[in-house]
């Protein structure tokens, strides 16, 4: 065993008895169709965080698994926002700090869904894009999972819109800088939809992780990400997010979050 993975469990096992994990086994939330909501909070910034995140919620299961998932209104051309984030579950708090995006860049996509399809007719007032990233890390912020969606859509002179291109793609570590190791269960692709009138042009993506040597070997962790981006025709977009953690460990939610476009 390499020293770095030596030190990574030993600061796992003081968590550990910090925050005693009571699931023994998890199940992936595709596979589990009988878990019950048991709580909802909206968590609270700690003092001193960096990005105060938009409607930062958090779900409680029976089966001791959680859901977080947040939702923003982004303008197009203000930049890349890049953030990490730690939540206290027992709490209800969280933490975030700021990243500098080219220090972090993305991974390449393991498996991923590229489709280009011809704008409708009509004169194009103009073209916007918008990507949304997801990732998990693990307490040494040692990137785990990686879920991102991106659209680029036209508005046209009658103020409706269509997607010109949209991907989808997904990635986890295997192995990881610690020498865990990822997998993928399953991804969920989707296409462009419309809403009412074509004003609204959305995208999303779903992507179901799982390991098996987190700690211990005998219990499994899953991690599902799920990214939404919803392209407006007034040069903005709304990023949607969301992640569930179970099994071994996962009361320990950090991970980090990019916007862009």
């Amino acid at each position: 065993m390499s020293k770095a993975k030596a030190l990574y469990l030993v600061g796992l096992l003081i968590v550990a008895l910090v925050f005693p994990d009571v699931s023994l086994r998890g199940t992936s939330q595709a596979q589990n169709n009988e878990r019950q909501l048991l709580a909802t909070l909206q968590l609270q910034p700690e003092p001193g965080n960096q990005v105060i995140v938009p409607n930062f919620k958090l779900e409680k299961y029976s089966d001791s698994s959680v859901t977080i998932s947040s939702e923003v209104d982004r303008v197009i051309g203000s930049g890349t926002l890049l953030y990490g984030y730690q939540v206290d579950i027992a709490n209800g708090t969280y933490k975030t700090f700021l990243l500098d995006p080219n220090e972090y860049p993305l991974k390449d996509t393991d498996d991923e869904k590229i489709s280009n399809d011809e704008p409708t007719p009509g004169y194009v007032v103009s073209r916007w894009w918008a990507r949304v990233t997801v990732q998990t890390v693990d307490p040494a912020f040692c990137k785990l999972t990686e879920t991102t969606s991106y659209i680029l859509w036209a508005v046209h002179s009658n103020w409706t819109l269509s997607y010109e291109q949209y991907h989808d793609g997904v990635w986890r570590a295997n192995p990881s800088c610690v020498n865990t190791h990822w997998f993928l269960d399953s991804v969920e692709y989707g296409r462009p939809w419309y809403s009412h009138g074509q004003t609204t042009v959305s995208n999303s993506v779903l992507g179901d992780y799982y390991n098996w040597d987190f700690g211990n070997p005998g219990r499994k962790t899953w991690v599902l990400e799920r990214v939404q981006i919803n392209g407006h025709t007034n040069g903005t977009y709304t990023g949607s997010w969301s992640r569930t953690d179970g099994g071994e460990y996962s009361n320990l939610i950090y991970g980090k979050v990019r916007f862009s476009g």
